[in-house]
Parts: structure tokens; sequence; C-alpha cells
């Protein structure tokens, strides 16, 4: 048996290619193997424990086999799919309200109730759904056709785009957990799929702005007085401040630890109540925030309050309680805002979140507000979101060019005529001499071109822009500072001006 040094190993080779049994009895094995998930050529070498050469080949063919097949996992302790994407839901620690684990829950069914078809290389097309496959039989293919069928159904309406990409964004999330330790339940990553092109999407279009014109608000609240009284405190603190609801259900009037001081105007915003009773101790923007109220707010609030029935809502230390003294339902107002737009002919979209934020950016601008004491009103905490929420109203566009317009210079006259677009406004053609005559004429006066100093390409140049014969000398004879030559009006040449033909 012939001994040879391969790195720091004493090796001898066998009769399998890539096996070499060691001096200490065990075996050593190497080959190189393309990676699928690469597709690159690795090289792959190890020492193990074998019976012979022939348990030693088999076990490298066992290992070169596994690389192929991308890692797969073993059928020992195979995980689904559905499963494991419940245990990262539900181990998640940032998702602590209700609001974000009920989506969270949206996005999970979605990814393991949902079915697409795949269309693999061999010809085969089946029907399949990420939730009861394996881990490790998720593989390119699948993720393409996924992501194929979502497009498809954000074509159709069925999704919006940024529903979508929330779908594909919690997959690459759920895969790359998988991947990571202490899991390592799959040796591939999805992160290389792409998100849906969101450039066209736009969700508050000028037609429907989910924000109500300025100009209607005042109409708003006094319906709102006449039909529901009950919700007009509610209604004014989100039409001025831009209150999110969930921040002003657990709003406290009275206790040990009352949000609201009925001396100084002074609001506390520190808790946020999405559904059911589970109350946060932060809001949104995960930070206290402080509103002063003005008199006639602060007034109308203790309105509110004074007539609230006795009973539970009089016992209870919300400033806006239920019936039962409890919190007010998420959908409270959703029913007094579609009763109110219809009364009032208002058939654009208004929600009683968003729509109430919106509207109070547009009337914070309207009233001078500077931006950053908006922000602070409305609990922003960046520029980008700050105009997110604001709608540039078609008349703003309109005030705002008409106030450059005049910048310009150009002021609206009475009584001018509109010229109509179809009509086509051409220039009166203008008489020009033919080129061969002026050719002639400069050829005739060569020789003055030649006494002033002046090169006959120049001076058919001058004469072409409109100058004299007189203009297009002494141009050349100042330049030179010589004096202007005599000459003859004649041949075609009258007064220093070239007639027309």
């Amino acid at each position: 048996m012939e001994w040879k040094t391969i790195g720091r190993i004493q090796v001898a080779p066998t009769k399998h290619d890539g096996v070499y049994r060691r001096q200490d009895g065990r075996y050593w094995i190497r080959a190189r193997v393309r990676d699928p998930k690469t597709g690159k050529t690795v090289p792959f070498n190890v020492t193990i424990e074998a019976t012979n050469d022939d348990d030693a080949a088999r076990q490298l063919l066992e290992r070169k086999n596994a690389i192929r097949e991308g890692g797969a996992q073993t059928k020992k302790s195979p995980t689904r799919f559905a499963v494991f994407a419940v245990s990262v839901m539900e181990e998640r620690p940032r998702v602590r309200s209700q609001a974000s684990k009920a989506k969270w829950a949206n996005i999970v069914r979605h990814l393991i109730e949902d079915e697409f078809e795949v269309a693999y290389a061999d010809g085969r097309k089946e029907r399949r759904a990420f939730g009861p496959m394996f881990l490790d039989q998720i593989t390119h293919v699948e993720a393409r056709a996924w992501r194929k069928h979502l497009e498809g159904l954000v074509g159709v309406g069925k999704f919006v785009a940024p529903f979508a990409n929330d779908l594909i964004r919690h997959f690459k999330l759920i895969m790359r957990v998988a991947a990571q330790e202490p899991h390592v339940l799959i040796a591939k990553h999805f992160d290389w799929l792409p998100m849906l092109d969101t450039s066209t999407y736009d969700p508050h279009p000028e037609e429907d702005p989910n924000s109500l014109d300025p100009s209607l608000v005042k109409a708003f609240c006094e319906k709102a007085r006449e039909l529901y009284p009950q919700h007009l405190a509610m209604i004014v603190m989100g039409f001025t401040f831009g209150l999110r609801p969930s921040t002003m259900r657990p709003l406290r009037r009275k206790g040990e630890h009352a949000d609201i001081d009925w001396t100084t105007g002074r609001l506390v915003l520190r808790r946020s109540q999405v559904c059911r009773d589970v109350v946060m101790d932060k809001i949104k923007t995960k930070k206290k925030d402080v509103l002063y109220l003005p008199a006639s707010v602060l007034a109308l609030l203790k309105w509110h309050t004074d007539n609230l029935p006795a009973g539970p809502m009089r016992n209870s230390d919300l400033l806006f309680p239920s019936e039962s003294g409890g919190f007010r339902a998420r959908s409270v107002l959703d029913r007094p805002f579609q009763v109110i737009r219809k009364a009032l002919g208002i058939k654009q979209r208004l929600t009683p979140g968003v729509g109430t934020r919106r509207t109070s950016k547009d009337l914070m601008r309207d009233a001078g507000v500077d931006h950053v004491v908006g922000m602070a009103m409305s609990t922003h905490g960046t520029e980008a979101m700050h105009l997110h929420y604001s709608t540039v109203r078609p008349d703003e566009k309109r005030d705002a060019a008409q106030a450059v317009s005049k910048l310009v210079g150009i002021k609206a006259k009475k009584g001018a005529k509109v010229i109509p677009i179809t009509r086509k406004l051409t220039p009166e053609p203008v008489k020009t001499k033919p080129m061969y005559e002026i050719n002639g004429i400069v050829k005739s006066l060569k020789g003055w071109a030649q006494e002033s100093g002046i090169n006959a390409s120049t001076l058919h140049y001058r004469l072409l822009k409109g100058l004299t014969m007189s203009e297009a000398i002494a141009l050349g004879s100042r330049k030179q500072g010589q004096p202007l030559p005599a000459h003859d009006d004649g041949g075609g040449v009258k007064s220093g001006v070239i007639q027309s033909a």
C-alpha cells in the first residue's frame, strides 16, 4: 500500500475515486459538487468512520446527493411550513398590540392556505400551498410561481400591491428564521425574491382623497350635533387635532390617573386601545404626547361630560365611555359618518380614523399652522408621514399657480377671448429674397467687399440676417478702423437696401 501526504494527512488511495484510507483506520473522502443554491462548484472533504472501502464510497455518494438536493432535510424530523410560521408569529417580541397580532394572523393565514399553480421543468403543473409543504421542499420554483400568483391577484383587484408586498416580506422573514440558529431547518434563503411594483399605486387619489373639504367641516359638525350629539366631542377632537380613535377611547377624565386637567386644558396622550379591553401604556409613536386644549374645545368637552347619562357612563372614569361604562367599540363612528355624509350629499369616502386625520392636516394648513407644530399636534414623528396625511386640493394648486403667474407678469384681462385648441395658429409667411438673387448681388458687390476688407461669405451672412448693405459694410469697417468706401447704389442696390423681386 502506497502512502502519500495530502495536506497534513497521511492517506492511501483506494479503488474508489475520492475515497482514501487513513493510517488510524478511518477514511477520508473528498469531492467537488455543484451547489444548486449558488450554481457554483464547491470543494467537499471530511474524515468519516467506515467498515470498508465500499462503505466509505457509499457515504461519499450520500453526502454528494445531499448537497445536490440543496441540503435537503433528513426525514427524521420534518417541519411543515404551517407549523413553523405559526411558531414564528407567536415568538415575535415586537408584536405586542392586538392590531399587530391580528395583522400577523391574517398574513400567516394567507401564506398557509392560499393555493397557486406551479409549472415544473418536466412539464408537470400542480396546485400547491405553502402550509402542508415541508420547509426543505419549498424551492425557488414554488417561490417564483407564488409571486406570479400574487401579481395576478393584484391585477384583478383582489389584493392591493402593498398587502401583497407584506405577504412577500413575511414569507422571506419566516424562511430566513428557518435558516438561522437555533433552527437551521433549511440551507437556502429567499431574500432574492423581489417585491411588487407600487409606483402606480395611489391610496388617496384626487377623486377619492379620504378627506373632507375644509369648507364642509363646519356643516359636518353641525349635522353631528343634530343627529349624534353623544359623539360630537370625539368628532371635533378628530378634526381639530387629528387624534386617532384608538388614542381617544382610553382617555380618562377623572380618577387618580386622569389624562386631562380641566383647569389648564392640558391633555396627556399616553395610552392606546385598539380592540376589546386590551389597553397599551403607549401610543402608536411609542412616546407620551401632550396637547393644550383651547377654551372652546375645553368647554365642549365639559358640556359632553356634564350631559353623560346617569349610571355606568357617568360613573366611568373614561372621557368617552360606552353605555356600559367601558371602552367604545372600534366601529362606533362608522355609522354616524355614513349617515352624516348622506345627509350632506357628500359622495366621497370619509373614514373616522384616517379621514379625520387627513382633514385635520388640511385645516391646519389653511389656518397657517407651522408644519412642525402640526406634526406635534397630530403625533407624527417624521416629515414623510406628515406629508402622507396632507391633501393638496385642486383650488390650492390653482391659487398657487395664479400667484406665480402674477409674478411672471401675466394678468387675467376682462373680456379676453380664449382661442380654441382646435384652431391652428400659423405665422404669416415671411417674404425673403431668393437665394440665387442674393448670391448674384454678393458676386456683383465682391469688389466692394474686398475694398472694405470684408470676406464675401461674411457679407453674404450679414445680408441674410437683414442688414442693409451700408450697415454690413460699416460693421466690418468699424472693426478694422477703416473709413467707409464710396459706392454707387445701383445694380440692385438702392439706398443701401437689397430690393426684393
